[in-house]
């Protein structure tokens, strides 16, 4: 969707280290170091989570990897050392990120959840009603609708956007919805570098990339999206019950432990914001 796009996806002997920011450098290096940045290697990681089972083992991981390298050009297999090194790197962040634990009491992974409780880039539209604009929707990220995952300011990044009115649909692509024990969760995976290391892809550093992105509107919207469909599709539906929350997985800094919770941010969102963004809307949504 266009306005989704807007500009809106223990140390290791390195502990006090710090940027010339101050920023600190502490725990592990991060496995995708290395790898190739940019818009090409994110639609690669997206397309294999895709594309795999989330139960799926190392061997067959590999060769999927091999096979997206070649359809997003992202090594030669020419260069057999490298090819390899960068097979290995992709293919340990993958593993990491489908083994890790996604909420705090460490009770879901995505290998937990099968093929047939999964959607991968679930479409949706909304009908836009006239006159909505920048104003309107920073009045959704308001302290009346305050939550500890928003940063307090954000309203106002919002009312900055540079457009005026929207009119007709808007388009939405959600990576993945799934259901888990009777709750439906969405995840955008993202591939932003943040830094080197493991701590710089933890809350405050992740918060701030994704107001500067506008990560957070673009959440809401999904969120709206889905929730649209599930008052249409789901018997008995409510937001409270069914609606487990937003996951936003900056696979970079994922690790497969219950202890280090880095590259994971989650909200749900209030029931009262989206409802709120659900008025700027018209009437029904389409899968």
């Amino acid at each position: 969707a266009e306005l989704l796009e807007v500009n809106a996806h223990a140390a290791a002997g390195v502990v006090g280290a710090q940027t010339a920011n101050g920023r600190s450098l502490g725990g592990e290096p991060i496995v995708l170091k290395a790898f190739p940045k940019g818009s090409k290697p994110g639609d690669f990681f997206h397309k294999v989570f895709e594309l795999v089972d989330f139960s799926i083992d190392e061997a067959q991981l590999q060769q999927v990897v091999r096979e997206q390298f070649a359809a997003f050009s992202i090594a030669s297999p020419d260069n057999t050392e490298r090819y390899e090194a960068l097979n290995s790197m992709a293919t340990r962040a993958i593993l990491a990120t489908l083994s890790t634990p996604l909420l705090a009491d460490a009770s879901l992974r995505l290998t937990d959840i099968p093929l047939s409780e999964r959607f991968s880039e679930f479409s949706f539209q909304l009908p836009v009603q006239n006159g909505l604009n920048a104003l309107k929707l920073a009045s959704v990220f308001s302290a009346q609708y305050a939550s500890p995952e928003l940063p307090a300011g954000y309203a106002k990044a919002v009312a900055a956007l540079p457009f005026k009115e929207l009119l007709g649909y808007l388009n939405g692509v959600i990576d993945l919805i799934f259901q888990h024990e009777g709750k439906w969760y969405l995840v955008d995976y993202k591939s932003n570098y943040l830094g080197d290391f493991s701590s710089d892809y933890d809350l405050p550093q992740m918060t701030e990339k994704m107001a500067e992105a506008h990560y957070f509107l673009q959440y809401h919207l999904y969120t709206l999206g889905l929730h649209r469909y599930l008052q249409v599709w789901q018997p008995g539906y409510n937001y409270a019950e069914h609606f487990g929350g937003v996951l936003y997985l900056f696979i970079k800094g994922m690790q497969a432990s219950a202890e280090i919770r880095t590259g994971i941010f989650f909200e749900k969102p209030p029931q009262a914001r989206i409802e709120a963004l659900s008025a700027l809307f018209g009437a029904g949504a389409a899968p």
